[in-house]
C-alpha cells in the first residue's frame, strides 16, 4: 500500500473511518460528517496523542464535495478542527510515509456505525457513487485517492465477544470485488450474524466501492487475523471516464441551482461552507464566550483574550465591535 501511493502520489486522500466517540460523542451523532476545514489534529484517547503531524485539509474539495452530496440529497454534517483518533490514524500511520508532515492533503469522511439505527449498506454505495460524480467534476486539476477502512469480522462485547468468522472474511472480500450489489442486500443483522456486531462496520468499504466502475482491478490483498479483528488490505484501480466539458457544466449547475441569484439579493451573504471555514477562527471565539469564564477572561483583558485564540487585528476589532452590542 506505501509502495502504490508512493507511485501514484495523490495530491488528496479522501479518507472514510469512524470515530469511536473520541470526538463524534452521543451528545450529538451524525450519520455522515464531512470535514471542511483546514486542519486536523491527532486525538488524545486517554494516553496521549499519538505522535503525529495533524493532517492538512483541502476546503475547497471538501466544500465542493459537500455541496454536490447535499445536492444529491444526502443529508451531510460538516465539522472542523475536531481531533481525529485511532480509526484514521492507525491505518494511516502505516500505509502513508511521513515525517514532520503528511505527504497530501486528507478531506476526512466519519460514518456514524456505533449508535443504531446506521446508514445502510445500500445507502452506502450511493453515497460513493455521489461521491465519483463530485469528484470528477471538480474544476481543479486535482488527483484523489479514495480509503476506506473498518474492521472485518469482530465483536468486542457481551457474552460474543472474542467472535471472528475468517471464512466469511474472504466472501466479503470475493463479493466487494466481484459483486457488490450482493452486499448492498444485505442488513445490518446480516453483517453482524455473519461478521460480529462491530464487523458491520465494513459498510463503509462500500463508499469506496460505489465511487468505482463496476469492474475493477484487484493490485494486491492480504489477510490477516492477529487477534479480535480481522485485517485486510487491498488496492483496487479502474478505468477512468473523462466527463466532457458540458457534463461537467450541467452537474455543477445542479449542484449549485439551490443558491442561483441568491447573489443578486442586495445586502445578503449567505453563511456557506466556504465563509464558515474562512470565519471559523472567530466565530470560535464568539461562541466560546458562552462559558462564564471565558467571558470573565475577556472583560477583564481583551487583548488576550484575541491573542490567545490566535484572531488577527482584522478579526479583534470585529470582535471587540460586536461583542459590544451586548
Amino acid at each position: 500500500m506505501r509502495q502504490w501511493l508512493q507511485e501514484k502520489q495523490p495530491d488528496v486522500l479522501l479518507y472514510i473511518f469512524n470515530d469511536h466517540v473520541t470526538s463524534f460523542f452521543f451528545d450529538h451523532y451524525s450519520a455522515f460528517s464531512l470535514g471542511i476545514g483546514e486542519t486536523f489534529p491527532v486525538a488524545d484517547e486517554g494516553a496521549g496523542a499519538r505522535d503525529l503531524p495533524a493532517l492538512q485539509g483541502d476546503p475547497a474539495l471538501a466544500r465542493h464535495i459537500g455541496t454536490a452530496l447535499m445536492a444529491e440529497e444526502f443529508d451531510m454534517s460538516f465539522f472542523q478542527d475536531k481531533p481525529l483518533d485511532h480509526g484514521c490514524f492507525s491505518p494511516l500511520s502505516i500505509m502513508w510515509s511521513h515525517a514532520a508532515e503528511w505527504p497530501g492533503r486528507v478531506i476526512p469522511l466519519q460514518v456514524g456505525v456505533l449508535q443504531f439505527p446506521i446508514p445502510t449498506a445500500a445507502r452506502c454505495y450511493k453515497l460513493g457513487k455521489a461521491l465519483r460524480r463530485a469528484i470528477e467534476s471538480y474544476p481543479e486539476d486535482t488527483k484523489v485517492a479514495i480509503v476506506a477502512t473498518g474492521g472485518l469480522s469482530h465483536q468486542v462485547h457481551g457474552e460474543r465477544a472474542g467472535f471472528n468468522n475468517p471464512e466469511w472474511d474472504q466472501q466479503f472480500l470475493e463479493l466487494f470485488e466481484k459483486d457488490p450489489e450482493t452486499l448492498t442486500r444485505m442488513t445490518h443483522a446480516d453483517y453482524a450474524r455473519l461478521g460480529g456486531w462491530e464487523g458491520a462496520e465494513v459498510i463503509m468499504w462500500l463508499v469506496m466501492r460505489g465511487a468505482m466502475p463496476a469492474q475493477v482491478r484487484k493490485l494486491h490483498q492480504s489477510y490477516y487475523l492477529p487477534s479480535m479483528t480481522g485485517i485486510a488490505v487491498a488496492i483496487y484501480e479502474g478505468e477512468m471516464v473523462n466527463a466532457t466539458d458540458q457534463h461537467t457544466s450541467e452537474y455543477l449547475a445542479f449542484c449549485n441551482h439551490q443558491l442561483a441569484g441568491a447573489e443578486n439579493l442586495p445586502g445578503t451573504h449567505p453563511f456557506t461552507l466556504e465563509r464558515s471555514v474562512k470565519a471559523y477562527r472567530l466565530n470560535k471565539f464568539l461562541h466560546s464566550l458562552i462559558d462564564p469564564q471565558n467571558r470573565a477572561r475577556f472583560k477583564a483583558d481583551e487583548e488576550t483574550s484575541f491573542a490567545a485564540a490566535g484572531l488577527s487585528d482584522e478579526n479583534a476589532r470585529w470582535c471587540a465591535t460586536a461583542t459590544g452590542w451586548g
